[in-house]
């Protein structure tokens, strides 16, 4: 897991490999919905990773949450492209806040 914070900026997380399987981690770890990447900070580009998330839905924390494998959770211009994700589960796709939107997102 990789944390941004304190509007940590101009960052290239780029060509790693993120996993999260049930079991690892500890009762002090963040929960799903935290990210296995979190951003609060700005003109960071996050390109070429790969996410795998494999745990059973009945094991996500908090209970019947979406997991985040990427969280901007601040900041401005941030970069995402070409990151693959394999997956167990399908979860929500939130739309970008309207600060970060630049034309048509896909989904």
């Amino acid at each position: 897991m990789i944390a941004l914070t304190n509007g940590s900026s101009e960052n290239l997380i780029s060509g790693n490999h993120f996993r999260r399987v049930y079991g690892n981690g500890t009762s002090t770890r963040f929960d799903d919905l935290y990210g296995l990447v979190h951003i609060n900070g700005s003109d960071n580009a996050v390109t070429g990773n790969q996410f795998s998330f494999s745990v059973p839905a009945a094991n996500i924390t908090p209970s019947g949450a979406d997991p985040t494998l990427i969280l901007i959770a601040g900041g401005a211009r941030n970069y995402l492209t070409t990151n693959n994700i394999k997956a167990n589960l399908c979860g929500a796709t939130p739309p970008a806040p309207p600060s970060q939107r630049r034309g048509t997102a896909a989904r």
